[in-house]
């Protein structure tokens, strides 16, 4: 046993050969993967290469500084957000001109996402858009004062157009039928909403940015804000004496 463990002990002493490199050669790095082919035809399960991959939403962060009104109305408000992302003062000031194809400067920008424009300016700390926003220029005779036709300045917009479908409703179910209360079903199998679901929008019912900025729902949704400034506090207290 000795004699083995004294063998064992000279072979990890010998020096472990290493591999030998010819003069003025290195080792060959790894050869990187080649992107695969995008094809040039389109087959059904591969991809189309008549569809072209988007790199920002036109709607959203589109540098341009002009409006996007080839759409619809409620389309046409996102203007307003889209200058309060890119943060443009003169995009911002060409959407409140724009009275005839922009009828809402406190638009929602989704169903399910209810950000606004004064959400982000507030948010982003942007001083200037906000002084766009709350307090714009407007003529005052010298029968009004400034509030009034600053407000009017913001009501006289294009409405929003109606809707060309009806709501269906499915009616009731009384609890003397079955002995129990039923719920109310939709209009299609499977409890599904069908025409009903395009009906769902409801759209910011404040029209004025001014009285937007005094709801309880704005000013708790700023508060848990954490990078809203306080000079951005201030600002939003000047230009709109009315907050409490």
């Amino acid at each position: 046993m000795e004699v083995d463990d004294e063998a064992d002990e000279d072979e990890d002493d010998k020096p472990s050969k290493k591999r030998k490199v010819a003069a003025g050669k290195a080792e060959k790095a790894p050869k990187a993967k080649k992107a695969p082919k995008k094809p040039t035809e389109f087959k059904k399960g591969r991809w189309n290469p008549h569809v072209e991959l988007l790199k920002l939403d036109k709607y959203k962060e589109d540098p341009q500084k002009d409006l996007f009104i080839e759409c619809c109305i409620r389309c046409n408000n996102r203007n307003i957000i889209r200058a309060a992302v890119i943060g443009d003062q003169d995009l911002l000031k060409a959407g409140i001109a724009t009275k005839k194809n922009i009828s809402q400067l406190t638009a929602f920008w989704g169903p399910e996402c209810r950000i606004t424009a004064l959400d982000l300016i507030v948010g982003q700390n942007q001083h200037e858009l906000l002084e766009i926003l709350l307090h714009p220029k407007v003529h005052v005779p010298q029968h009004s004062n400034y509030e009034n036709e600053r407000n009017n300045f913001y009501n006289e917009r294009v409405g929003n157009p109606q809707y060309l479908m009806n709501f269906i409703d499915s009616g009731m179910v009384s609890h003397m039928a079955y002995g129990a209360r039923v719920r109310k079903v939709e209009m299609t199998r499977g409890n599904r909403q069908g025409n009903n679901a395009f009906l769902q929008y409801e759209d910011n019912d404040i029209r004025n940015p001014v009285d937007y900025v005094t709801m309880d729902y704005f000013i708790k949704k700023m508060l848990h804000t954490p990078s809203v400034e306080v000079e951005t506090w201030k600002q939003v207290f000047k230009l709109n004496p009315r907050i409490e």
